[in-house]
């Protein structure tokens, strides 16, 4: 509305509004301006008071950091723990603040703002500075623990025989090759024929994989138990709880079944029994967990219906090369590469002759020998120890023992099958045996009919052929 259309009615009621209007518009500047002056003026007075306070809560910062550190290094090397993340943020951050207010002093920008307004640019942003010092101090107190758990690492490199282990590569791959198609795989041969490095070859094999981040690595952890005849299939439970550090409250089968992108692996060295998955309280074979175990026995693979890898006895250039490889470690590799040519071949016809290919007890008349192996003497003396004695050199209980436990364990469970095989060593080792025969000796001497039944001649040797399949099937 033009200013000459309003009445001077209006204007003189008008006017008493726009005057006190004014007023306070001119009172409320004036009193920003005098307190903008004023906080000024605080400022200029304050700057050193500011910048002293800084460097006393920064040298408090620090050194709260440090203990923070203190701590978190002694318990991440006495408790098997790492630092959590929180923490490792909370540290990042203070060493960039400190290097932040560091820089800032020792620059040129610190004195430009030093004169600029006085002084008073500087002052807030030393004020800022200070600010968030303050707050990182007042975190510390809510950063909660300091240290968490370090997981397991998914494998463990087991010590394994070299020589030995290069010899059954091939066995290693073809494990890892049924693992794709099957969720258990059982590994059978005789008692000392080297099941167990074969596992741990598989294990260590696996070890370099994921110690490689190979992308193809199928599990989230492998774990490696070795049982003996004492243990039950209820420890496996506890030997799988050990390695994965559970604690009391947390239940296994939960823990196996939370993972479901990868699976575990089951390493079950010695297995003397079918597995029952629901005694050992675990979830059984299949997308959470595959299995590989060893067993003396063919026929225990055969009955739980796995996959079965059968370990072979070494050749003659593979027996001679463990032999000299344990004897390099027994007296030193120089002193038996300088033996003589006379001493190695008798060393060499007692280990292929007496051994049969079997690692174990390979090894075991190497350390026997030990600094003794320069002597003729010596050799003839193992040679006929082994032949009529065995359990009497030193190391051979070792090679013998799991012989002696499968030998139990067979009459245990058939009694006339014990005394059939004890029956085969009153034959020539040069020579084959015919089973028709054999078994007519076995109904001879009254082997076959156990409980005194008179049973006619076919069932005795039917019962006989059973026998034979027993024997051929369980590996000592």
């Amino acid at each position: 509305m033009p200013l000459q259309s309003i009445c001077p009615c209006a204007a003189s009621c008008l006017l008493p509004s726009v005057q006190e209007s004014l007023q306070e518009a001119v009172r409320n500047y004036s009193r920003g301006a005098i307190s903008s002056l004023n906080n000024w003026i605080c400022s200029l007075c304050n700057v050193q008071r500011i910048r002293n306070d800084l460097r006393r809560e920064v040298d408090e910062l620090k050194a709260h950091k440090n203990d923070v550190l203190n701590n978190v290094a002694l318990l991440e090397i006495s408790a098997n723990m790492r630092r959590t993340y929180i923490i490792s943020l909370w540290l990042d951050w203070v060493d960039e603040l400190d290097a932040a207010v560091s820089e800032f002093e020792n620059s040129s920008c610190c004195e430009s703002l030093q004169r600029c307004c006085g002084g008073l640019c500087l002052s807030c942003e030393l004020d800022n500075m200070l600010r968030q010092v303050k707050e990182l101090k007042e975190q510390k107190d809510k950063l909660g623990n300091l240290v968490c758990r370090l997981p397991p690492p998914p494998v463990l490199v087991l010590p394994v025989i070299s020589d030995y282990t290069n010899s059954n590569s091939s066995l290693v791959d073809e494990i890892l090759n049924y693992l794709k198609e099957v969720d258990m795989v059982g590994i059978y041969g005789l008692g000392g024929i080297g099941k167990t490095e074969l596992l741990k070859a598989v294990n260590n094999h696996l070890y370099r994989m994921s110690s490689d981040a190979h992308d193809e690595f199928p599990f989230w952890m492998v774990i490696y138990a070795h049982l003996t005849q004492d243990d039950t299939l209820s420890t496996v439970q506890v030997k799988i709880r050990e390695r994965l550090d559970l604690s009391e409250s947390e239940e296994l089968p939960e823990v196996l079944s939370s993972v479901t992108e990868r699976c575990m692996l089951l390493l079950l060295d010695n297995v003397w029994e079918a597995l029952d998955w629901d005694v050992m309280g675990i979830p059984g074979p299949g997308p959470t967990m595959k299995v590989i175990f060893t067993t003396a026995s063919k026929m225990l693979c055969d009955d739980m219906k796995v996959r079965s890898v059968s370990v072979r006895f070494l050749n003659d250039n593979e027996s001679w090369l463990l032999f000299c490889q344990t004897m390099g470690e027994a007296v030193g590799p120089r002193s038996w590469d300088e033996c003589s040519d006379y001493i190695k071949d008798l060393a060499k016809r007692v280990v292929i002759s007496q051994c049969g290919g079997l690692p174990r007890a390979i090894i075991a008349i190497a350390w026997a020998v030990g600094m003794n192996y320069d002597g003729p003497q010596r050799w003839m003396m193992i040679e006929k120890m082994l032949k009529v004695s065995p359990h009497q050199l030193a190391g051979m209980i070792d090679v013998l023992s799991p012989l002696k436990c499968s030998l139990d364990k067979l009459e245990k469970d058939m009694l006339s099958a014990t005394q059939c095989l004890l029956y085969c060593s009153l034959f020539s080792e040069s020579r084959n045996i015919n089973t028709e025969q054999l078994i007519d000796f076995w109904i001879g001497e009254g082997f076959l009919d156990t409980y005194g039944h008179d049973l006619p001649f076919h069932s005795l040797h039917q019962k006989g052929t059973r026998v034979i399949e027993v024997l051929q099937k369980i590996v000592f």
